[in-house]
């Protein structure tokens, strides 16, 4: 029972975790995405290839903050 406890209160976490995402908050959208390949490439265990421009880290990094948490989320 303890183990089923402890699972859900991790899954809980992640879940506010990714509504209000962590990696954003001292990041730009370019920064927080590298971030979540980092993550993901440690939790598959395999390399996860990203890669934005300069061109394109421009236009993110002018977008409002609630363009951006969408685009967090959907990633």
């Amino acid at each position: 029972m303890k183990v089923g406890i402890t699972e859900a209160v991790r899954e809980v976490r992640e879940i506010a975790r990714d509504l209000q995402p962590v990696h954003l908050r001292d990041a730009t959208l370019e920064q927080a995405i590298q971030a979540m390949v980092v993550e993901a490439e440690r939790e598959l265990g395999t390399k996860v290839d990203f890669q934005c421009d300069k061109e394109a880290a421009d236009i993110l990094a002018q977008l409002p903050k609630r363009p951006v948490k969408i685009l967090y989320r959907i990633l």
